[in-house]
């Protein structure tokens, strides 16, 4: 692998929030979709709110909905059309301080660029932005949401989901280090935006200047194996791995 001396640094994209979530600065947003395992501190979305109230309690061991356990994790906000949401939930929620905000006059936009954009003005410098129960379901949905990386793409943002993690890997190098103990070893690497070259290291069938689109040649069912791998490509393209939990 060879980088010549005036290539710009290459862009890294790191799942060391789930290693260690005190350690990163993170947002979390559960949408209506069955959470992962991992959900406990990590949540907003109106619907979301309904996962958070009934799944919630037995992804932390919690006896029910009203413990002091489950208690504790309440959302900083609840946003959408409202179309979704329990009454009795939402006015819990309320009642615990979090803020409503029902934006269905908006309906050019997702629940869940809603939640990103609430996100961008209140989120610290350098945040990871995590997208729980961002797969499985209803596949016009789920394509919804890749569209949505496209448009943040300048964000450090991962959606998860019914056995996935994906993310947006911008045109370029980047280096990618999963978590191995959360992740793979399945991955793929798909050109959504078009054809792209792609060059890899650190896959068990890397890549060499190969021509990548979809109706030909594309990186799906490989395997990750090195704690880093690096790529160069010139779209966007889009990174999915298996998550075990």
């Amino acid at each position: 692998m060879s980088m010549a001396a005036h290539s710009p640094p290459c862009r890294v994209y790191s799942s060391n929030f789930l290693e260690d979530v005190e350690q990163v600065p993170l947002v979390v947003i559960l949408l209506n979709w069955v959470l992962p395992k991992e959900t406990p501190s990590l949540w907003s979305r109106d619907g979301g709110a309904n996962r958070l109230y009934r799944e919630f309690p037995g992804l932390v061991g919690a006896s029910g909905a009203n413990s002091p356990r489950a208690q504790a994790h309440v959302p900083d906000a609840i946003i959408g059309d409202m179309d979704s949401v329990d009454k009795e939930v939402l006015e819990l929620y309320q009642g615990k301080g979090s803020t409503i905000l029902d934006l269905s006059a908006d309906q050019d936009s997702t629940d869940m660029d809603k939640c990103i954009q609430y996100a961008r003005e209140h989120m610290q410098p350098g945040s990871t932005v995590v997208v729980a129960g961002a797969h499985g379901g209803r596949l016009d949905h789920s394509l919804g949401n890749l569209s949505t990386l496209h448009t943040h793409r300048d964000l450090d943002l991962t959606l998860l989901g019914d056995g996935n993690l994906t993310r947006l890997i911008c045109a370029g190098e980047a280096l990618i280090r999963p978590s191995l103990r959360c992740e793979g070893p399945h991955c793929g690497l798909i050109p959504l935006c078009g054809p792209t070259v792609a060059s890899s290291r650190g896959l068990q069938w890397d890549m060499d200047g190969m021509q990548m689109r979809m109706g030909g040649l594309v990186s799906t069912c490989n395997r990750i194996a090195r704690d880093e791998i690096w790529v160069r490509i010139d779209k966007d393209c889009i990174w999915t791995t298996e998550c075990k939990f």
